[in-house]
């Protein structure tokens, strides 16, 4: 099959918890459909890079995140293409 294939991490600003933090979520848009699957990661707002599609830092969370997000896009670009 050969798909059109785009994996985006997103967050919800608007859905903030109660430790004022922001859930990352996935997008994958398969052939112009769009869904979309929570990451169950929660960062602080200001955290958060739109352009890169990553947490900000060189810290021990950041680096945790970010990790778990690339293995995230790499297991749902295996499953979908």
């Amino acid at each position: 099959m050969n798909n059109k294939l785009t994996i985006q991490p997103i967050v919800r600003r608007n859905r903030i918890n109660a430790n004022n933090e922001i859930p990352i979520y996935l997008r994958i848009i398969i052939n112009g459909k769009r869904s979309e699957f929570s990451t169950n990661l929660f960062i602080p707002e200001n955290s958060w890079s739109s352009e890169k599609g990553k947490m900000k830092g060189n810290n021990e969370v950041a680096k945790t995140v970010n990790t778990h997000l690339d293995n995230l896009k790499l297991l749902a670009s295996e499953k979908f293409s």
